[in-house]
């Protein structure tokens, strides 16, 4: 589902089903508020995964694959810059994996220095990453490496109307209602469909 359908659905539902210019609810309104609604239902499958069976994964439905990022330099440390927000989930599974010359490198341990000596010592010369913010930070990547790939979760904001929402098959009625219930004061706080799953009404 487009980003700009959910929304008319939303704008529907808030309306009555007679939507118009004149509703009070108008379609940036809802587009400001949706990433709240969509990273919920993300955070929401993702640690219901955790907690039923113990599955860390996200969907890759959600996951966005970057490629041919140019691999900069500064201070010492090669980094590329991601071209959009990510979202951040629990142990910092935004990024969901880093390629760098046909070959995937591991996350360095949040805490940990990003020096080649500590590093070395503890993994050898696996190439690692660790983001910063919007950067992702290399280590130990072949001399001749000028791009890499990654795949991130990104941030609903940074979609265009026409985009495909990240959202996983069964998940857009879970979004539409956390909207519709905002802007109708149903509801201030999201519902719980993930834990219990009995707090629908």
């Amino acid at each position: 589902m487009t980003l700009e359908n959910l929304i008319g659905q939303v704008l529907l539902r808030v309306s009555g089903g007679e939507y118009s210019s004149d509703s009070a609810v108008k379609y940036e309104d809802v587009r400001h508020y949706l990433p709240a609604a969509v990273n919920y239902a993300l955070n929401g499958s993702y640690w219901a995964g955790v907690g039923a069976d113990g599955d860390h994964e996200v969907p890759g439905v959600f996951v966005s694959e970057y490629t041919g990022l140019s691999i900069n330099s500064s201070g010492g440390k090669s980094y590329v810059t991601l071209p959009k927000k990510k979202i951040n989930i629990g142990n910092n599974r935004g990024i969901r994996f880093v390629e760098v010359g046909g070959v995937r490198a591991i996350q360095i341990p949040q805490g940990m220095s990003h020096g080649q000596t500590t590093w070395n010592k503890m993994f050898g010369h696996i190439s690692g990453y660790q983001e910063v913010g919007q950067n992702v930070y290399l280590l130990n990547i072949p001399a001749s490496a000028t791009t890499a790939s990654v795949g991130a979760v990104t941030d609903v904001m940074d979609l265009l109307p026409t985009d495909e929402l990240p959202i996983a098959a069964g998940y857009e009625p879970q979004v539409i209602d956390v909207c519709v219930k905002f802007f109708t004061d149903s509801r201030f706080t999201p519902k719980d469909y993930i834990i219990d799953g009995k707090d629908i009404d």
